[in-house]
């Protein structure tokens, strides 16, 4: 599973991994999202997949390793235990 998106797709925030994925999952699926109005079936297909994996990561159903590239250097990932 990979995705690419630009320097504002998911705007300035602050939030958790749990947050991004489901920004992300809802950015992809809003009413007026270029993946929802398209009339491409290869392309709905795609992210109708993506979707659900995203569903499994947030389930907990599935394990990913998370990569945040930023080249500004403004993203954080801060090591919680105990939780």
């Amino acid at each position: 599973m990979e995705l690419t998106v630009g320097p504002y797709a998911l705007g300035g925030r602050f939030t958790t991994v749990e947050g991004i994925l489901v920004a992300m999952k809802e950015q992809v699926t809003s009413q007026g999202s270029v993946f929802v109005d398209t009339g491409d079936d290869e392309v709905k297909n795609r992210v109708a997949k993506f979707v659900a994996e995203l569903g499994m990561i947030l389930e907990g159903n599935k394990e990913v390793t998370l990569v945040l590239d930023d080249p500004a250097g403004n993203s954080y990932v801060q090591v919680t235990t105990g939780v």
